[in-house]
């Protein structure tokens, strides 16, 4: 099986998956250049950010695009359907629920107490160093 990247991004999970690939299965990497000249080894395509419409599937033989993340708003839906492609994409896990709940409220309080004023405020030369570091 030949899965292909379309991006760079994301190097950790790519070597994840590679690490627990078997052996015969190949894992390619399109990031510059024509995606349509290299996708036609794929038997699975893995778009990341990159949008995969009716030209780049007519140019592949690839049977299943694999979205990492939620949503599937880069894939021509309708033209995989009609080309027999399966879709798909990680399911809702809510595993970054809680750390996105708490990031929003982070930019909240960073607007609310003004943070670029506060910072400006602590510059290095107002600083007076607690002990002696001799």
């Amino acid at each position: 099986m030949n899965i292909l990247f379309c991006g760079d991004t994301f190097p950790a999970a790519r070597e994840y998956l590679r690490e627990r690939l078997p052996a015969q299965d190949r894992l390619d990497v399109w990031s510059k250049g024509d995606l349509n000249s290299q996708i036609g080894n794929a038997n699975v395509v893995i778009p990341l950010m990159h949008r995969i419409d009716a030209g780049v599937m007519d140019s592949g033989r690839f049977r299943l695009v694999q979205q990492w993340g939620s949503g599937l708003e880069g894939v021509d839906l309708d033209a995989a359907r009609r080309r027999g492609i399966w879709v798909s994409n990680v399911p809702h896990s809510e595993a970054n629920a809680e750390s996105v709940a708490e990031h929003a409220i982070l930019l909240m309080l960073c607007l609310l107490r003004n943070l670029r004023q506060a910072e400006s405020n602590v510059h290095p030369a107002f600083l007076v160093p607690l002990w002696d570091e001799r």
